[in-house]
């Protein structure tokens, strides 16, 4: 019997780089991390200029906590 075969899931979000805004299809297995504060968020492949990371927006970090499944734990 064959396992299953997992579908890559990928979102669609908007991201900034040197004051340009830009819709991008992204693998969400691609996503190394997301740096909140900053609101930063850094794919393990390149963008086409050779950079990892991209400027977003808080409310599509809030998006992509929601679907990476992202808990908040206190460090204290």
């Amino acid at each position: 019997m064959k396992g299953k075969i997992k579908m890559t899931k990928f979102v669609e979000i908007s991201i900034w780089k040197h004051g340009y805004d830009e819709q991008v299809i992204i693998n969400i297995d691609d996503i190394a991390r997301l740096s909140e504060g900053p609101n930063t968020l850094t794919l393990k492949t390149p963008f086409a200029d050779g950079s990892f990371d991209r400027s977003i927006s808080s409310e599509t970090a809030d998006k992509l906590r929601k679907i990476l499944n992202i808990e908040t734990i206190d460090a204290m």
